[in-house]
């Protein structure tokens, strides 16, 4: 039979700023093994104005607020998303391992913890682990290393932080815990491929 679907691709760095804002859901960590739900019509309905108003938004090129308008709507579909799959899926009873429980405990600890501890030692001391059956754990189960979302969780932060313009980049740098302004847009052009700056400069916030 005919169907039409819509696909929408984020990276890392936009999921995890999202769901800081969250608390964790144990549901969440089956999405790679149970990945679809079947939505209810009102869930269906919502979504589709979601992904409605993205569309209209982003063909508006010149709003002043486009950039932060764009990743509100982003993120409250992602909340609609979330919400949807956490009430409709079900994974059979006893399906979570201990494995499972260490990439659970890893994500909360990140929402915490991220922003002064970027060592994987300390995540691994946190759960009584030790760093390479942690970091072997993290990484079977999600794909990458502890390094890599303990570094996406950072940028998200930065992001968020970059994202208010009364704060200046001298004052962001010591909330991420940076030692120096110059060493925090070093690092975050190494991982996220352009300045704090050009960051700002693409999103049109302008800072004191």
């Amino acid at each position: 039979m005919d169907f039409s679907g819509i696909i929408c691709e984020v990276d890392h760095t936009f999921v995890l700023s999202a769901m800081k804002s969250i608390a964790w859901s144990p549901k969440l960590q089956f999405i790679s093994k149970y990945p679809t739900i079947a939505l209810s019509r009102k869930d269906e309905e919502r979504i589709t104005q979601l992904i409605e108003l993205i569309v209209q938004c982003d063909e508006e090129n010149g709003k002043q607020l486009r950039g932060l308008l764009l990743d509100c709507l982003w993120k409250a579909l992602t909340y609609e998303v979330l919400q949807a799959y956490i009430d409709k899926v079900a994974p059979p009873a006893g399906e979570q391992s201990s494995r499972d429980s260490i990439v659970v405990a890893f994500q909360s600890d990140l929402k915490t913890d991220a922003v002064y501890h970027r060592d994987v030692s300390h995540y691994a001391c946190l759960q009584g682990l030790t760093p390479r059956y942690f970091s072997t754990a993290i990484r079977e189960l999600t794909g990458h290393t502890p390094l890599y979302w303990i570094t996406r969780a950072v940028i998200a932060e930065a992001q968020t932080l970059m994202s208010d313009s009364t704060l200046s980049l001298k004052e962001i740098t010591f909330r991420l815990n940076f030692s120096s302004q110059t060493f925090f847009s070093r690092w975050y052009r190494q991982f996220a491929g352009e300045t704090p700056t050009q960051f700002r400069r693409r999103n049109r916030i302008n800072s004191d």
